[in-house]
């Protein structure tokens, strides 16, 4: 024994020493196992600073940093770390002539195991053991947790290493992890610090940055080492979450991941992505979580979410076509009972559809709440199976954020938007710049009050979702990228609920083949690391169920949106609003517009015709347009135009001369057409012939596909997807040209007819 025990006395002879425990070069203290003279069948241990090293340099630095860390772990309160009873002084005589004083520690007695023999073992199955070492993981970060959130300043524990952490079963067989040892000082061989302090390995079981070590070194010579005395304040709680991982990944090497049920590969993969993040990049000197208290409730998460919808949105059921929405609870009720959001129960889904399909008299409000309760889905699906870097590095906020703005993603919605902002009517926002304005005019604070969120954040992320050019100077988070998707992207939450509620209302099956479950189970989130975003994705062998998607969606454009007759009530809506906003009384046309849309904006659809209805009965083709819709008379094809390839490639030209072109250049194409058929004797008014050509829908192709086994992107270009949109330009999207009667056929033969379709094309062909 180099520290002779008859050598050390203790104030009043409290202690009795019975053992030695520890007694090697790499500690900075001598370990015994000790009783009290008045109860000496209670055992502690205690800690004595070397007093071998009172010779050295710095002692006296040594003995202070000592009492200073002993006084701090004494007042240390929790369960998984050994408890601290005493600090003092005893006295050592050096020879007969010296007497020094030097610092103790009396800490409980812990029984137990050393953790990676108590891992090894374990005779039990996989599923078993990696419970077990979930369960220290969690026990050993609220402990880490516990230190570094200290008030004062974060106490570091600095030797995480198995022979500090001690296991012992409790009554229900559950693992009780106990943190002792901390690592006051350090001992380093000094060849291992260079000068430019470039490479440096402790003795003990961890590296740490070499600048730290080569601004810190002591005088303290032990048999050829140095003592490094570490400053707390200048060493990041992220080193101990270094150390905890070369700890927890020298067991979880040891579970056979092949043994585990379908149902826990998710959860261990999230763990061992999580374990990966614990790692401290020396070279860099980059860590991935700021405190354990960030691993912590990190980790959580792969347990925590399938409860977290209940706890941030409530419990409470409310009916729907379609499905039950679960998450109902007060802050959700909140936000449906405000006026802003109330409005949508009067505003149809599908404007004037119900003029061709009667049941399609569902509402934004409906339809607001279904995409509410899909995004739930899709963050339950994206976040849960096999997605561990996107789940781990997305915030609860975020996940919050995505679903309450799914919720209100419709609310600026205003009677006949989507018709009107196709018209490209000036004065009328679109319904997206809508949703915005009364986000910024309070209501967002309204929804982060409601949800705890950072308003200005929230705002940021609704306005990437929805109008990413203006997001575009900002700094966007790589998970974004994903989050978006799953709210405006090929195969978003709306998407998703439109779909199928559409066509449930209109009566047709066009939908009816999407397998909503499976579908949800293909979801997947991927790490493009070329662009260094997150997508979402679908999984290869599900790859079925995302193309019937593209099947359905092709099939209700074809027959429900682009239906002739309520392609006729559009575009007469939208001639009538595009005559009223037209300079009459000295105003610009962007002006009046606005004043219609600030009445109508709180009406329902029904009251905005009546509107509409009053403000042009004083022009007779305005009265007759808003009439005839009213009535439900539409307007009569004159020409329907639809094809091959080459209809393909010219619709191309027609979209750059129409569609982008403004309604001045639609109005010009038009009174074109009715001077040729003046002079054929056909008379058309202004108002009476009008061209429709319906927006281009991108089926967007470029949706990551993903291999089962390996996880990585083999295809982003699906061919079906492809071919679906060509077809859908080519059969969907019809040129047609609607009048308010048609000619009688001695007018209007096969060789007049011919002409006019003759001179249509050439009309946008040149």
């Amino acid at each position: 024994m180099l520290l002779e025990v008859n050598r050390l006395n203790f104030p009043d002879d409290e202690y009795i020493i019975v053992k030695e425990l520890v007694n090697n070069i790499g500690s900075t203290g001598w370990v015994f196992e000790v009783t009290k003279k008045i109860n000496d069948k209670a055992k502690f241990a205690m800690k004595v600073l070397r007093p071998d090293l009172h010779d050295s340099i710095g002692f006296k630095e040594f003995i202070d940093k000592f009492k200073i860390e002993a006084r701090r772990m004494s007042q240390n309160k929790c369960d998984n770390i050994v408890n601290v009873f005493n600090t003092g002084q005893a006295l050592y005589n050096v020879d007969q002539k010296i007497q020094i004083e030097v610092p103790y520690i009396i800490m409980e007695w812990v029984e137990g195991d050393e953790f990676l023999p108590w891992f090894k073992s374990l005779n039990i199955p996989s599923k078993d053991k990696f419970w077990m070492l979930f369960k220290v993981t969690m026990q050993l970060l609220e402990a880490l947790a516990y230190l570094h959130s200290r008030p004062d300043e974060p106490l570091l524990h600095l030797d995480i290493k198995s022979a500090n952490v001690k296991i012992k079963t409790n009554d229900d067989n559950e693992p009780v992890a106990k943190l002792m040892d901390f690592g006051v000082a350090q001992i380093i061989g000094r060849e291992n610090v260079t000068a430019s302090g470039k490479h440096s390995v402790l003795v003990s079981t961890y590296e740490i940055n070499p600048k730290i070590i080569k601004d810190q070194i002591s005088e303290l010579h032990d048999q050829g080492a140095t003592v490094f005395l570490p400053d707390r304040g200048k060493i990041k709680p992220s080193l101990d979450l270094h150390q905890l991982q070369a700890m927890l990944k020298q067991a979880y090497d040891k579970i056979t991941i092949t043994e585990l049920d379908k149902s826990l590969r998710d959860l261990v993969l999230y763990y061992e992505y999580w374990l990966s993040r614990l790692d401290y990049d020396f070279t860099e000197e980059k860590h991935r979580f700021d405190s354990a208290k960030d691993a912590l409730q990190n980790l959580k998460r792969c347990i925590d979410w399938p409860n977290s919808p209940s706890l941030k949105f409530g419990i409470g059921k409310n009916r729907l076509p379609l499905g039950t929405m679960k998450y109902f609870g007060s802050p959700i009720k909140n936000i449906v009972d405000t006026d802003e959001f109330q409005k949508l129960r009067n505003i149809k889904q599908l404007g004037l559809v119900h003029y061709v399909y009667p049941g399609a008299v569902h509402t934004r409000f409906e339809h607001s709440l279904g995409v509410y309760e899909s995004a739930i889905k899709y963050m339950n699906s994206i976040t849960r199976k096999g997605s561990p870097s996107f789940r781990s590095f997305i915030s609860e906020e975020e996940i919050t954020m995505t679903t309450v703005l799914a919720l209100v993603h419709d609310i600026g919605h205003y009677p006949f938007a989507h018709c009107i902002n196709e018209g490209e009517i000036p004065g009328f926002p679109a319904h997206e710049q809508a949703t915005a304005d009364i986000l910024n005019n309070g209501f967002a604070e309204f929804i982060a009050k409601e949800f705890k969120l950072d308003v200005n954040k929230f705002l940021s992320f609704a306005q990437f979702c929805f109008d990413s050019e203006g997001a575009k100077s900002k700094s966007i988070p790589p998970t974004w990228y994903a989050l978006r998707d799953v709210l405006n992207g090929p195969i978003d939450a709306d998407k998703f609920d439109y779909l199928r509620r559409d066509a449930y209302h209109s009566g047709v099956k066009y939908s009816s083949s999407l397998d909503p479950d499976r579908f949800l189970d293909s979801l997947i989130v991927v790490a493009d690391k070329k662009m260094g975003i997150y997508k979402l994705a679908v999984r290869e062998k599900s790859i079925s169920s995302a193309e019937m998607f593209a099947v359905g969606r092709y099939f209700m454009y074809k027959a429900i949106y682009y239906n002739h007759t309520a392609r006729a009530f559009d575009r007469m809506l939208q001639a009538m609003l595009s005559m009223m906003v037209k300079d009459e009384d000295n105003r610009p046309s962007e002006a009046k517009g606005a004043s219609i849309y600030k009445v109508i904006k709180e009406y329902s659809d029904e009251k905005a015709l009546d509107y509409f209805s009053s403000l042009c009965s004083r022009f007779p083709t305005q009265a007759s347009l808003c009439n005839s819709i009213v009535k439900r008379n539409p307007y009569k094809r004159l020409l329907v135009l639809y094809g091959d390839k080459n209809y393909y490639n010219w619709l191309k030209n027609a979209d750059r001369k129409l569609v982008h072109d403004r309604i001045n250049e639609r109005n010009k194409y038009e009174s074109i057409l009715r001077e040729w058929l003046k002079a054929e004797g056909i008379i058309y008014n202004e108002g009476e012939l009008l061209i429709d050509l319906p927006e281009e829908r991108a089926h967007d192709i470029e949706i990551p596909i993903v291999d089962d086994s390996s996880g990585k992107i083999i295809s982003v270009n699906n061919e079906l997807w492809k071919s679906i949109t060509e077809n859908f330009n080519r059969t969907a999207r019809k040129i047609r040209v609607f009048v308010n009667k048609l000619p009688n056929t001695d007018q209007w033969n096969e060789k007049i007819r011919g002409e006019f379709e003759k001179f249509f094309i050439n009309m946008w062909g040149h």
